[in-house]
């Protein structure tokens, strides 16, 4: 699990923040871009940053004088956690970390023998990390309970147990390939072909949180981080996962052992949310969309690739059903309609298929979506500048200055700076020959004086450096959101200006070193580019009363007021205003 996951996940039943105890770190990349992580520890701390809010418990007194301030050291990008235990202070419950996949669920779901030995297995680090009792509170919970308010959950242990049960031969083979089966390449043709349809329909912005449900051997959250996604996969079976792990590589996702019914994530997370040949298995659909509808931001969407009414009429099906109890029922769009009741979910919209019995469903959360160019979606510029039919003329050697319109046209919000400067939106400028042919690999790469939100506009004022030699040129002006893309490489629409550079003629100046003098392309040059790093530079704030009384100060001494009086310090500032 990498430390990044911690910032999105809570207790699945009381849905507040975890803390995480006895930490074992192991070396682990992604080419999956993730935010710094901000409940990290320092290495070798017993009990990670802890939430301020935690009520007060037996279980959050004894682990808050313990628990470590987040340490932004930068190894959350080449660490992840192979095991550990996942507190949760206000309620008393724990869960484990094994493997390197949070398991997190509700109590009913629990192996409680397996649970409680691995507990077991803290007790001689708890003790030397001055925690002792702790695996005594925690084992003090009860694990287990009834089901009753689970009518389905016989199906979900079905699930979670299939595979310790005896199975045939090569059960697991297709993990360590899937999507591709060499032996039927006509199936794995038709999984890409449908999972491509599904994908297409997400409206994620590009490295925005997508969870995928039911993933299974996690091929379809692999390709969604290969897409450029922050991925988070959910299974209810962990056998499953972890035989499909091994195949992953550098396209590794994030990947939680949950229920769909009872989502251990915080609530406005997710950009989109995939069920790929998944929905079909849950018992309580009405359960499942009331947690969709709690974690999605408003504006987003829910696509299903799902077989369609019937399914589970199908020999197969019925087959599958007796032989291991897993639930096999087909997705119904007006039935799924009605278990939207309820919730900000709606809009369910068919789309077609090759194959009439499946069904792909999308449904979309009401309210407007917002993101930022950190997880960038649609990167559209309207730009404009004040220019005449033949094209802009300037002098050979001189600053090229012109004023120019850019209007924000997409959904994203254009960050003018970001920590590390992935996500900051610059201004690019190419330089071209009238034939079109690039004039070197960039001309001018400009900040933006601002952030920019949806709909709004900005007149920027222009200073690019000098072009040469003389002859007909083309500037095209484009955007960058850094570290992402080109906006015209999501919507080709650069803005060109044709231009002319017109000969100087270099002279005498009067009054300049003497009676005469020249003035060179390279003083000209030198001359801009002073100027150029000057209007870069961030504008000054606007002086206050406070700071103009400091100058004079500076200015005349500390003795300033007894030398000159209040009324002539007075007059001293009001001349600098």
């Amino acid at each position: 699990m990498f430390y990044a996951l911690l910032d999105l996940l809570v207790c699945p039943v009381c849905r507040k923040d975890l803390v995480l105890v006895f930490p074992d770190e192991a070396p682990g990349r992604t080419v999956m871009k993730m935010p710094p992580a901000r409940r990290m520890g320092p290495v070798g701390a017993a009990v990670g940053p802890m939430s301020e809010t935690a009520a007060r418990t037996p279980l959050a007194e004894l682990l808050r004088p313990r628990s470590s301030s987040p340490s932004p050291d930068g190894r959350d990008r080449g660490q992840i956690i192979v095991s550990g235990l996942l507190c949760c202070p206000d309620c008393g419950r724990w869960y484990p970390l094994r493997d390197g996949l949070p398991e997190l669920l509700p109590d009913h779901l629990r192996f409680e023998g397996e649970d409680r030995n691995f507990l077991e297995s803290f007790r001689l680090r708890a003790d030397e990390a001055g925690l002792a009792g702790l695996i005594d509170l925690l084992a003090s919970f009860p694990l287990g309970g009834e089901a009753e308010a689970d009518p389905g959950a016989h199906y979900k242990k079905a699930e979670m147990t299939v595979t310790r049960r005896p199975l045939p031969e090569g059960f697991f083979g297709p993990a360590a390939v899937a999507p591709f089966n060499p032996f039927t390449p006509i199936f794995s043709l038709d999984l890409i072909e449908r999972y491509a349809a599904a994908a297409a329909l997400l409206r994620a912005p590009l490295n925005g949180l997508v969870f995928d449900l039911g993933c299974g051997y996690a091929w379809t959250t692999e390709w969604l981080v290969r897409l450029g996604y922050q991925a988070v996969g959910i299974d209810i079976c962990r056998d499953y996962i972890l035989a499909g792990r091994p195949r992953l590589g550098l396209n590794f996702p994030h990947l939680i052992v949950g229920d769909v019914e009872h989502l251990p994530l915080r609530p406005d997370r997710a950009d989109a949310v995939l069920a790929f040949d998944a929905f079909h298995h849950i018992p309580s659909r009405r359960g499942a969309l009331a947690e969709l509808d709690r974690i999605m931001k408003p504006g987003t969407r829910v696509v299903l690739m799902e077989p369609g009414r019937g399914h589970e009429d199908h020999p197969r099906s019925i087959a599958v059903m007796k032989e291991h109890g897993i639930l096999e029922r087909g997705v119904d769009p007006a039935g799924l309609t009605q278990d939207l009741a309820g919730t900000k979910l709606g809009n369910v919209v068919s789309h077609p298929t090759k194959n009439v019995d499946l069904v792909l469903l999308t449904m979309e959360k009401s309210g407007r979506f917002q993101t930022d160019s950190l997880a960038p979606r649609d990167l559209i510029a309207d730009m404009k500048a004040d220019s005449p039919e033949g094209g802009l003329r300037f002098a050979e050697a001189g600053p090229v200055v012109l004023e120019l319109a850019v209007e924000n046209a997409g959904d994203t919000t254009w960050l003018k700076e970001t920590p590390d400067g992935n996500g900051t939106v610059r201004l690019g400028v190419k330089l071209m020959t009238e034939d079109g042919t690039a004039v070197g690999s960039e001309y001018a790469r400009l900040r933006l004086p601002r952030d920019l939100a949806p709909r709004q506009g900005l007149a920027l004022q222009l200073l690019l450096p000098p072009i040469g030699p003389p002859g007909r040129y083309i500037l095209e002006f484009d955007l960058v959101d850094e570290g992402f893309l080109w906006f015209k490489d999501y919507d080709y629409r650069p803005y060109r200006i044709p231009i002319a550079i017109e000969p100087l003629a270099y002279g005498k100046r009067e009054g300049r070193e003497g009676a005469a003098g020249t003035v060179s392309p390279a003083a000209v040059e030198t001359s801009f580019y002073s100027i150029l790093r000057r209007m870069n530079e961030p504008a000054p704030e606007p002086p206050t009363r406070e700071s103009r009384i400091r100058a004079v100060l500076r200015a005349d001494g500390p003795g300033a007021l007894a030398k000159i009086g209040l009324r002539r310090l007075r007059r001293a500032i009001r001349k600098r205003r």
